[in-house]
């Protein structure tokens, strides 16, 4: 078989939920539905071309069982994605924390590599099967406690967004303080973690113990812990070595973090500027995916609010993402994107394509 070289696209939950809609015959027609049934035609060929893929993510996940049809969604999702899957975005920032570890050990800086494969859970360059098993799984049980999740992180941004109308800060202050908040914001985070894990010790409540074990904080801690341990460290040492470490600057260098940073500080800069309308409930949902993703992935259609901010400066110039980012605000340039690498497959390929998909 020829050998490929397939780019990554990262195409958010809205992306996936109206292609799912055009595949299933139930989207109704509004002023965009021209682009979505050309989309949908052109994800299909450069999937099918084996020039693209298009993976799912931990976000989609979340955010699929918590839809009105999550056993389809996910279905169709997996359908239009190829198969493809990326790491969950804790694992992004485990590996980018161990890089920032094992440099802190080496007293260098920090260096962060930006190959796809490293995010992938799935081989990127193989072909796609002909046939496609999946588990008609049921996550219903962990939809109450996605909705939680999703109303705290709304809740803290609205408690963010009226700090920022009142005090007003600039943009440099907000970024300033976003990325010199990594080691203090994960010390809280740490301690009210290890006392709730003492108050439920005391209890009958072995799940809501499961909850703390699997913070990303504590996991974070629990890594680096062991890996000081490894080093010759006693356990107290550790501990204190492990706050000593957040507290390094060569961690406010981490990809997931910066990028997070930025963000807030551009949101920020619109509230502070006179937007009402505060960032959708989707808004942290968005933050993850874009700054666990976009230093790999080669593409990445989001909605309209993210889109903008990361086209503004100095977003655009400072983090110099390796993701094109297109939303609906660019949708001509999206499917002009696409057409380009259908264009891009090689006779050889296109022809194994008709053999095996019936793509002509």
């Amino acid at each position: 078989m020829p050998l490929l070289n397939k780019k990554v696209i990262y195409l958010d939950q809205f992306a996936f939920s109206e292609l799912f809609k055009v595949k299933a015959g139930t989207r109704r027609a509004d002023a965009h539905d021209g682009f979505w049934r050309e989309l949908y035609g052109k994800v299909r060929r450069v999937l099918l071309l084996q020039q693209a893929v298009f993976p799912t993510s931990d976000v989609h996940s979340g955010e699929t069982i918590v839809s009105p049809f999550p056993k389809d969604l996910r279905n169709a999702s997996e359908a239009i994605g190829g198969t493809a899957s990326l790491i969950d975005t804790d694992e992004v920032t485990l590996m980018q924390v161990w890089e920032c570890f094992t440099a802190y050990r080496q007293n260098r800086g920090p260096i962060f590599a930006t190959d796809v494969d490293d995010v992938l859970r799935t081989r990127r360059n193989t072909w796609l099967p002909d046939m496609r098993v999946f588990v008609n799984a049921d996550y219903s049980q962990f939809a109450d406690g996605l909705r939680k999740g999703t109303n705290r992180s709304a809740d803290r941004m609205t408690s963010l967004v009226r700090y920022w109308q009142d005090k007003r800060p600039p943009f440099e202050e907000v970024l300033r303080s976003e990325i010199e908040s990594y080691g203090a914001g994960r010390v809280t985070v740490l301690r009210y973690l290890l006392d709730r894990k003492d108050e439920l010790e005391q209890s009958s409540n072995p799940l809501a113990l499961l909850e703390v074990g699997g913070h990303p904080v504590f996991r974070e801690f629990m890594e680096l812990l062991r890996g000081f341990e490894a080093g010759g460290l006693d356990q107290a040492t550790a501990m204190a070595e492990v706050v000593k470490f957040w507290q390094w600057p060569g961690n406010w260098e981490q990809p997931r973090h910066r990028i997070t940073a930025y963000l807030f500080a551009a949101i920020s800069r619109k509230i502070v500027a006179g937007q009402r309308k505060p960032p959708t409930r989707g808004f942290m949902n968005d933050v993850h995916a874009i700054a666990s993703y976009a230093p790999y992935v080669d593409a990445m259609f989001l909605d309209k609010e993210c889109a903008g901010l990361l086209r503004e400066a100095p977003l655009h110039d400072d983090l110099r993402l390796r993701a094109r980012i297109f939303s609906l605000n660019t949708q001509e340039e999206f499917l002009a994107y696409l057409g380009e690498l259908e264009d891009g497959a090689d006779d050889e390929v296109r022809r194994y394509s008709e053999q095996l998909y019936g793509m002509n």
